[in-house]
């Protein structure tokens, strides 16, 4: 997702929202990980070995734990544009 999106807006095809930066569409490609959700319950329709079922809801849970913290580090750590957005929104609130 990430790489398709930064794709799209090099190529000028789209353009990335005002204070939306590439650290937002880098933290969001992990966040679309997370729809492998129902995947456990789909294994289970797709193979008969419990080995196979087993292995394939281990792969899953993996990759949704590793999707999840790496959307939190990109998210948590502070954009340096973050405090800028927040200032400019604030000032023009008060105006």
């Amino acid at each position: 997702m990430a790489g398709t999106v930064a794709a799209l807006a090099r190529s000028r095809w789209c353009r990335l929202p005002a204070g939306v930066t590439a650290r937002h569409v880098m933290g969001l490609g992990p966040v679309c990980g997370l729809g492998f959700t129902v995947a456990p319950f789909v294994n289970q329709l797709a193979y008969r070995d419990p080995v196979f079922i087993a292995g394939a809801r281990t792969g899953v849970l993996d990759a949704e734990v590793f999707g999840s913290a790496a959307a939190t580090l990109v998210f948590a750590t502070r954009s340096p544009t973050a405090g800028a957005i927040r200032r400019a929104d604030s000032s023009a609130q008060s105006v």
